[in-house]
């Protein structure tokens, strides 16, 4: 069967920090000896129900930027038992969603990550997932054997994500650390990566806001089962930044109630601006006491600062940086970080440089496609551009409908760019005489046209922003790497700049939800609105 690895260049010995920005690959080796390879810094496009979202079958072949795919398994929770364990093939999940092994790695999570709605309570042996059809209940070890015969490359094994609403009890989060290790032995236990029928593991990191029960899962981790430590069977961890998010964003004094028990959660008064974003630097009194901790043994302890206080000179750093730390605390730098649900290129690129992010979702991008907006930002940012420029534009807006300008000026090989292929086509196999020459040479699609599909609602728009999208994002991890391997400091200069060129609080991205509000209300004369309206009434 495949096996899949992850390195560093260079060796992570060699590297001064454990949180620096570095070049790795992820290389998967076929039955065959085959090879494919994702350079790293880079990304994972996402998919819904095993589909990326508006590209066709031959779109995701033909792209360069669509090798890499992440699959997430609660959309066949509603049939019991899910569908691509008993696929009749030597790769189930590969076979079943029609993405030849030969040209696609897959990753696989239980749950979708920006999927923060709340759910009742997980217990000791199950967690609460949202499917099409509702909440279902999932059984670690029966969810780890199914996805273990759908012979993924990459398998994120199964977490105690909260699912209540936050905060959470200082009771509720060491239940989260102990049964995510519990479940996680379990799993190495059973499945031995050394079997070669094992997917590379994935922990995720989980622990909430807790800096110190982060640092106490990271601990977990180097327990031993079998004669080894649980974290040299890994090939990495992960991490969920919705649910950080949801928890600091949530951080207020309250009281929370659970089993009986009733405990008064005190938070930080700190609340601190940086670059468009609110950051609260605490929502427990678990962190208070962590962070005197911290303190002492020189850990991070601190978010940013504000941007009305911070030196000019000051580097901009993420407000999740100190989370990502403490889970870091005690795994092997060698070990694959990837980062779920990021917002922005200004998160990918700070993740890097701060936290030595590897892998990275595409869903942010390619949820601006869904919304009419294709990306034009490029990484490093033009010189000549204003501070908080936009990082695309918005084609529903009623100002590209006499745009007759391509999406971009630079070179760009997705289907909205390039739509006709640089050789030339045979119209038949025994006249190859009969081919078709690229003649037009710029044959690109104009911003006018594909706002009057966006306008028209023609699905097509949406298929030719995802690719251009994609491929944007494409050449901007393209970039990163380029920058790292010309040094560190450069690429920290160029971030910085990055940050104070583009728009972090992706106004464009709000402002094109907005808009798209009127595309509903126009379909079938509002029908979808008032079905979202009852389905939102119905979860709350």
């Amino acid at each position: 069967m495949s096996t899949i690895s992850f390195k560093l260049k260079p060796d992570p010995s060699s590297s001064t920090t454990a949180t620096a920005g570095r070049l790795g690959t992820l290389l998967v080796t076929r039955p065959d000896g085959a090879q494919l390879d994702i350079e790293t810094p880079n990304f994972l496009a996402s998919t819904s129900r095993g589909a990326v979202p508006h590209l066709s079958r031959d779109h995701v072949l033909a792209s360069s930027s669509t090798r890499g795919l992440h699959v997430t398994y609660d959309s066949f929770l509603e049939q019991s038992p899910p569908l691509p364990p008993l696929y009749p093939s030597e790769r189930p999940m590969h076979d079943f969603l029609a993405y030849p092994a030969s040209k696609h790695i897959l990753s696989l999570s239980l749950r979708d990550t920006d999927d923060t709605r709340t759910a009742p309570t997980n217990g000791n042996d199950f967690v609460n997932v949202w499917t099409a059809r509702g909440v279902r209940r999932t059984v670690p070890k029966p969810f780890h054997d199914d996805v273990v015969k759908c012979h993924v490359d990459i398998l994120e094994a199964i977490s105690d994500i909260p699912t209540t609403a936050p905060p959470y009890s200082q009771r509720r989060l060491e239940k989260s650390v102990e049964r995510t290790s519990g479940w996680l032995a379990d799993l190495l236990r059973r499945h031995r990566p050394e079997e070669r029928l094992t997917p590379g593991i994935l922990a995720n990191m989980v622990g909430g806001t807790s800096v110190q029960a982060r640092k106490a899962f990271a601990v977990a981790l180097q327990e031993t089962v079998g004669g080894r430590k649980l974290v040299d069977d890994l090939l990495g961890v992960s991490f969920d930044l919705a649910h950080l998010r949801t928890v600091l964003d949530a951080a207020r004094p309250t009281i929370v109630v659970e089993e009986d028990v009733i405990e008064e959660v005190q938070t930080a008064d700190a609340v601190v601006l940086v670059e468009e974003h609110t950051v609260i630097q605490a929502t427990v009194d678990l962190v208070e006491a962590a962070a005197k901790e911290d303190a002492a043994d020189g850990s991070p302890t601190t978010l940013i600062a504000s941007s009305s206080t911070r030196h000019p000179d000051t580097p901009t750093r993420h407000p999740l940086v100190p989370y990502l730390d403490a889970s870091l605390h005690s795994i092997p730098p060698s070990k694959l970080r990837v980062a779920r649900s990021t917002r922005s290129p200004h998160d990918v690129l700070l993740l890097v440089r701060d936290a030595g992010i590897d892998l990275f979702d595409a869903r942010w991008a390619q949820d601006a496609a869904s919304v009419g907006v294709a990306l034009t930002f490029v990484f490093p940012a033009a010189a000549d551009l204003p501070p908080s420029s936009d990082v695309g534009i918005n084609l529903y807006d009623a100002v590209y409908a006499y745009d007759h300008q391509p999406l971009t000026s630079l070179p760009c090989d997705c289907i909205s760019c390039t739509p006709l292929p640089q050789s030339s086509i045979p119209h038949t196999t025994s006249s190859p005489s009969d081919a078709l020459p690229r003649t037009e040479p710029d044959a690109s699609y104009r911003r006018s046209y594909i706002h009057h599909l966006l306008r028209t609602h023609e699905m097509s728009a949406h298929a030719l922003l995802a690719a251009h999208n994609l491929s944007v994002l494409e050449r901007f991890f393209a970039s990163i790497r380029h920058h790292l391997l010309s040094g560190s400091s450069e690429f920290g200069e160029e971030v910085e700049r990055f940050v104070k060129t583009y728009d972090g609080s992706m106004k464009l991205l709000e402002q094109a939800r907005l808009d798209w509000k009127d595309v509903d209300l126009a379909r079938g004369k509002g029908r979808l609105a008032r079905e979202k309206v009852k389905m939102a009434e119905a979860e709350g």
